[in-house]
């Protein structure tokens, strides 16, 4: 049952929406506890209408935002620990992911960094991967498996194939989260100065299977080593 402060708020959602959808906007979601609110879409032109209509104390955007490492790596005071005394730049630190995966043709992780590479490693996903590339004799990534498989998702309706998992020796990324997370963690590329440098690996898999919910990402495990500098690129 709703509460008395939450059946007022879906009254005063009510009472507005008409005037939202009158001027072309849909309602996406509706807010009454964290704040009273409404999430539309609308023309642009509308939001001064919007902000005068009774009951409405403001319009504000809705703002897409996208990891970015020349932020968050400086936030956290990675620079600051690379460069102390003494420089803890990750020499024989081994760690593990649980993650999406991670595109070790990356050149943050020492491969070649080039799609064909990509695209050659994607073909055969399920496969043991490229020895040069992955695995005890690789220049970072040391080991790793997938737990579940790319169709795995666990938002799936009760019966559905996609609830099965279909583990494989093989954690190349499905997603690209996976990838900056390590490469957050033990990437051994520079970081720039000037203009953040776009980070492939995120360009290619948000493009190629993402899913629109964080939670039903496949979840794998892989261990990038870093052998020398831990350093990031910066993505976006």
């Amino acid at each position: 049952m709703r509460s008395a402060r939450s059946k007022t708020r879906f009254a005063e959602h009510e009472g507005i929406e008409p005037d939202i959808s009158g001027r072309g906007g849909r309602v996406l979601k509706r807010f009454r506890h964290a704040l009273n609110g409404i999430k539309i879409e609308i023309d642009r032109n509308e939001v001064a209408a919007l902000a005068a209509l009774p009951g409405v104390v403001a319009v504000l955007p809705v703002l897409k935002h996208r990891p970015n490492n020349a932020v968050s790596v400086p936030f956290i005071g990675a620079p600051a620990v690379w460069q102390g005394t003494p420089r803890l730049r990750g020499e024989g630190v081994k760690i593990a992911i649980i993650d999406t995966g991670i595109d070790y043709t990356h050149a943050n992780f020492g491969g070649p960094g080039t799609v064909a590479a990509f695209q050659a490693a994607d073909a055969a996903s399920t496969q043991p991967a490229n020895p040069a590339l992955f695995g005890p004799n690789a220049p970072k990534v040391k080991g790793g498996t997938d737990l579940v498989g790319d169709a795995y998702n666990a938002n799936a309706p009760a019966g559905s194939p996609a609830l099965i998992p279909h583990p494989d020796p093989n954690p190349l990324d499905c997603n690209g989260h996976g990838s900056h997370v390590a490469g957050t963690a033990a990437a051994s590329v520079w970081m720039p100065t000037a203009q953040p440098t776009r980070d492939r690996t995120t360009a290619r898999h948000s493009s190629k299977r993402s899913r629109s919910d964080p939670e039903s990402r496949p979840r794998r495990t892989s261990i990038p080593f870093a052998s020398s500098a831990a350093r990031v690129r910066p993505t976006s």
